[in-house]
């Protein structure tokens, strides 16, 4: 004979993936077993309910009918099977059908029992396809603020599925920077609509448009809360690009002119050390012609760096255009930095997608625009810490590069300056224009570049590249 323990465990794992709503019972009627689409019907958590008496956890159950039929089942094992045509659900504010079976499962020692729950509601099927089919994100909560609905693109949008969603907080889908205005719109605006930003189950924050509708009832009484949301990242990525387009336009002009006035005096100090350093045997003089020199060379390679930024297309650089391969790009970035990794005992970690299309482009220019981005990594940490470099392949053809650090970070109010030509945090001789020139190369090759940092945490530079019919 199989033990109660083993029986219970039975019966559990068996109800848990059934297709209908399923809650086992014990003779006093206490819960002890609560299936996930009973948690899904009943908008409600098993951890909440379970080892209650289900007339506690479920009055409105008992009350419409089910309270004479489950005593006789309980007292007397008597199966029974019951339609209510106006049911009115616990947790949630509709008129339903409902089809309920009570059945016993008999034991030496114990008797469980077995209630069978399945809810109608007209045209629901019907809705939640066409909810479903939506390409926008449309979630709704109850008047108590729990989410009910939370379609497709809702799920895709925030990262969660929707049995994670379905009973929980409006709260949980935006930052606590975010909750006290939400918590306002809802008190004050019958509509509203704006831009917020939403929080992702990775925790990621990001740029939504929320558009807020308060449902009422015929008698004014608010019953649901309906929010359509748009992800809005990649416009506002376009935005600052296009902003930073018109700085890069003018300042390169100006750079340009600079440039190319400081280009030849600095090439003829470069050279003409070099000639006293073929001439110089004295150890100590060779010493200060060899300072000169440096110097010399890394003032040229700023002024290389503006004469790169200043011109008005990147394929002007004469890199070549072809089909080029982005993991390989990557791979030939990070031999160069190796030393530099070494030095500062920075951990890289690398993850190549097997097989990603080839983009069309120059393969140095983005190699330019790869390093830029990781030196910065490099720069900003102090020692000891972790890049990883991933690429990735999204649907509809878009390839995801993603370099993350785990550096000091930037603070927020530099955080938005970060591409600004010119712009730097940093205390060495710096251009402040290497980041400036990556995000011009990604930008003129179809990308996008985003990037999100949290102070003494690290930064991270996502990369897009939307390669659709141009690729191999």
């Amino acid at each position: 004979m199989i033990g109660l323990d083993a029986l219970l465990q039975l019966l559990t794992n068996f109800i848990e993936d059934m297709p209908v709503g399923v809650m086992l019972l014990d003779k006093s009627g206490t819960l002890i077993g609560f299936n996930k689409k009973q948690e899904k019907n009943s908008r409600i958590k098993r951890e909440v309910v379970l080892n209650k008496n289900i007339a506690e956890v479920f009055p409105s159950l008992i009350q419409q009918g089910v309270e004479q039929p489950l005593a006789r089942l309980l007292e007397n094992q008597e199966p029974f099977e019951l339609f209510l045509d106006q049911y009115k659900p616990q947790y949630y504010d509709r008129i339903m059908v409902l089809w309920i079976k009570g059945l016993p499962i008999k034991h030496a020692s114990s008797s469980y029992f077995i209630l069978y729950l399945q809810l109608f509601e007209e045209y629901e099927s019907l809705a939640a396809h066409i909810l479903n089919a939506s390409p926008t994100a449309i979630v709704v909560c109850d008047s108590s603020r729990h989410i009910v609905i939370f379609n497709k693109a809702a799920e895709i949008i925030f990262g969660y599925g929707e049995d994670n969603v379905l009973g929980e907080k409006i709260d949980c889908l935006f930052p606590e920077e975010n909750k006290t205005d939400i918590h306002t719109i809802l008190n004050t605006y019958n509509t509203w609509e704006g831009e917020l930003t939403g929080q992702h189950a990775s925790s990621r924050h990001f740029a939504i448009r929320l558009n807020y509708s308060k449902i009422s009832n015929q008698k004014k009484t608010t019953i649901a809360f309906l929010f359509i949301i748009w992800d809005i990242t990649e416009r506002k990525i376009i935005e600052q690009n296009l902003v930073h387009a018109e700085k890069l336009a003018l300042l390169g002009k100006l750079a340009g002119e600079l440039a190319h006035q400081l280009n030849n005096p600095m090439v003829g100090v470069i050279n003409l050390t070099e000639l006293l350093l073929s001439k110089e045997h004295d150890p100590q003089k060779q010493d200060l012609i060899k300072l000169i020199n440096r110097a010399g060379s890394e003032c040229r390679e700023v002024v290389n760096n503006i004469l790169t930024f200043s011109r008005k297309n990147i394929s002007d650089i004469n890199f070549g255009t072809k089909y080029c391969d982005v993991n390989e790009i990557l791979k030939n970035t990070t031999i160069e930095v190796n030393s530099f990794l070494r030095l500062k005992q920075i951990k890289l970690l690398e993850q190549y997608h097997p097989s990603l299309p080839k983009l069309y482009g120059d393969a140095n220019a983005l190699k330019h625009a790869f390093l830029n981005i990781i030196m910065n990594s490099i720069e900003a940490i102090p020692g000891d810490g972790e890049i990883i470099i991933t690429t990735s392949l999204q649907p509809k053809k878009s390839i995801e590069i993603l370099i993350q650090d785990t550096g000091c970070g930037i603070i927020p109010e530099n955080l938005a300056r970060i591409f600004e030509p010119f712009f730097t945090t940093k205390n060495s001789p710096n251009t402040g224009l290497g980041l400036s020139i990556s995000q011009r190369i990604i930008f003129e090759h179809g990308g996008l570049i985003n990037i999100e940092s949290t102070p003494q945490k690290g930064t991270r530079f996502l990369i897009t590249f939307s390669v659709g019919d141009k690729y191999e």
